[in-house]
């Protein structure tokens, strides 16, 4: 994050933050971590390089990337006895 918000125009630092996105997209989803799968994949959306993708805004991708740190955590206390989480 802080080699992209040092130059946030730069096609090569958004494929960086990509590659693990999708990755971890990928891997939630087969775990059954839904959410996470899902954030991510909101977070790689606008990483593409498509025509007419929005650009990732470095202050979003940072905030998402707190988000999904959040979900890990979850992922590694289990669910919750409530059935809540």
């Amino acid at each position: 994050m802080h080699a992209w918000n040092a130059e946030p125009g730069s096609a090569e630092r958004v494929a960086a933050l990509k590659r693990p996105l999708h990755t971890l997209k990928g891997g939630a989803r087969m775990a059954g971590v839904t959410a996470m799968g899902d954030l991510a994949h909101e977070l790689e959306a606008p990483a593409d390089d498509r025509p007419g993708a929005e650009p990732l805004v470095p202050a979003v991708a940072e905030r998402g990337l707190g988000r999904l740190g959040d979900l890990l955590e979850d992922a590694r206390q289990g669910p919750r006895p409530d059935g809540l989480g």
